[in-house]
């Protein structure tokens, strides 16, 4: 995608399977106890992609700040995660087991007795939250996404924290989207390039690279931030959208909520992004424990 691209708040991108996402989300892991307001001002500030998961523990968080909106069903993306076990000495879930927790998340995010239109009862996107703890687990866990699918109980099935070797062993239908940490301090080119190959949208968690000072206190980011009297956060997350990818950024800050959805009142040039793109660290710029490339097979 080129900075000539004009987007805005209500931008999406088309999913291989023919539906739409937005381009720019909000995620609520970690929020904890102040998931709901967090969730609840997001969609006040344009947000219409919320990401949760079973691991945060925060799905009926979500499901009341979904309640309380005014935003129509249709408007809404929810995604959220099934979380596979850790370790290989953990029980491994049967498909049949692993469809039971999608029913499970569903109703925690679209409780039934407090949703009277079932057409309304469904989850955008359900992922496989990380390739832990080998194959067994991802198949089993992807049997589960589909018949979610067939079902009714999801739109699209999706995976996150996988590399190339997981994808590629991964059967039939290929994902819509692989969401893996992405920030221009660790741009996953090789996973990028094999994803983009295939059709399927990256999702950009961690694409504030957490504001940590020696990320966004980089000299070319400053130099930015001043030539475009904007933040660091705003450089970072105009970058990832004018590549493509889906930005995922939290926080439960009303005001840094906000922030993270201003970013279509400027552009950044082609010689901006060159320069962004340059600060690739490969490896060494991963600020979460969990580098696709490296985990089991």
């Amino acid at each position: 995608m080129t900075a000539s691209i004009v987007l805005k708040a209500q931008s999406v991108l088309d999913l291989h399977t023919g539906r739409s996402i937005p381009h720019i989300g909000f995620g609520t892991g970690g929020l904890g106890a102040g998931t709901e307001d967090a969730v609840k001002h997001a969609f006040k500030s344009g947000y219409r992609l919320v990401d949760s998961g079973q691991r945060y523990g925060n799905e009926a968080d979500v499901g009341r700040a979904i309640a309380a909106s005014s935003v129509p069903r249709s408007e809404l993306f929810v995604i959220t995660k099934y979380c596979p076990p850790f370790a290989p000495s953990d029980p491994i879930l049967s498909a049949p087991e692993v469809l039971q927790t999608v029913r499970d998340s569903l109703e925690k995010l679209f409780p039934k007795e407090q949703q009277a239109n079932d057409e309304t009862r469904y989850i955008d996107l359900m992922m496989i939250h990380h390739c832990w703890p080998n194959q067994e687990a991802r198949e089993n866990a992807w049997e589960g996404l589909m018949l979610a699918k067939e079902e009714g109980l999801v739109k699209d099935i999706g995976v996150s924290n996988f590399g190339i070797s997981h994808l590629e062993r991964l059967p039939p239908p290929v994902p819509v989207v692989n969401q893996i940490e992405m920030h221009p301090f660790c741009q996953q080119r090789e996973v990028v390039a094999y994803c983009q190959a295939r059709g399927i949208l990256i999702s950009a968690y961690s694409p504030t690279a957490h504001f940590l000072e020696e990320k966004i206190g980089n000299p070319i980011i400053v130099k930015l931030c001043e030539k475009h009297k904007r933040t660091a956060g705003h450089i970072l997350l105009r970058w990832s959208l004018q590549k493509g990818f889906i930005p995922i950024p939290r926080s439960s800050n009303p005001g840094r909520i906000e922030d993270n959805i201003d970013l279509f009142s400027f552009e950044l040039t082609a010689d901006d992004m060159d320069a962004i793109d340059s600060l690739n660290e490969g490896a060494a710029g991963h600020i979460t424990p969990v580098d696709p490339a490296n985990l089991p097979e």
